[in-house]
């Protein structure tokens, strides 16, 4: 077993005992069985989560590196004073 691959495991897989040990000790629903599977899941899901959280891997949509769609060199830069006093001209001559 690779190494990177123990932590997450670890976080996985106690997560389903604490969520197993919740259906079975918590959990009063009959048969008992349901409470064992549902507490088992729960446990599973918090526990990938929580190792998805971690790991930083995306959980919703795929990782994008961010793009541009223009290049900052093509940007004129805008003289806002330049057309304030402009307009301020034109409505003075108005």
């Amino acid at each position: 077993m690779r190494r990177e691959l123990l932590v997450p495991y670890l976080l996985v897989g106690g997560g389903f005992s604490a969520g197993l040990a919740v259906g079975i000790f918590v959990l009063d629903a009959r048969p008992p069985v349901i409470g064992w599977v549902f507490g088992g899941g729960v446990g599973l899901m918090l526990g990938a989560f929580i190792t998805a959280i971690i790991s930083g891997e995306s959980l919703v949509s795929s990782r994008m590196l961010p793009t541009s769609e223009f290049d900052s060199d093509e940007l004129d830069p805008i003289d806002d004073d330049a057309e304030d006093l402009a307009r301020d001209e034109e409505s003075s001559t108005n």
